[in-house]
């Protein structure tokens, strides 16, 4: 519901695949579980996530700014 709501319905999460990401990025040290409530699991991110999820938001500012500025010299 989370990603839903943020994307505004752009991208849709199916239980195998959410329980796939969680645990590659658990292997990956990038989330770590905190809490587990009968079926309820509880995650943060790490520092090594923090760091990674910064990397990628800056791969993908550049490529917007790229991006843009191409389309620009185009219009």
């Amino acid at each position: 519901e989370f990603v839903m709501e943020l994307t505004k319905g752009r991208v849709r999460l199916v239980p195998g695949t959410l329980y796939t990401m969680l645990s590659k990025f658990e292997s990956e040290e990038m989330i770590q579980e905190i809490q587990v409530e009968g079926r309820k699991r509880t995650y943060v991110i790490t520092e090594r996530g923090k760091g990674m999820l910064k990397d990628e938001y800056q791969r993908l500012k550049l490529m917007i700014e790229e991006g843009t500025a191409w389309m620009e010299g185009i219009e």
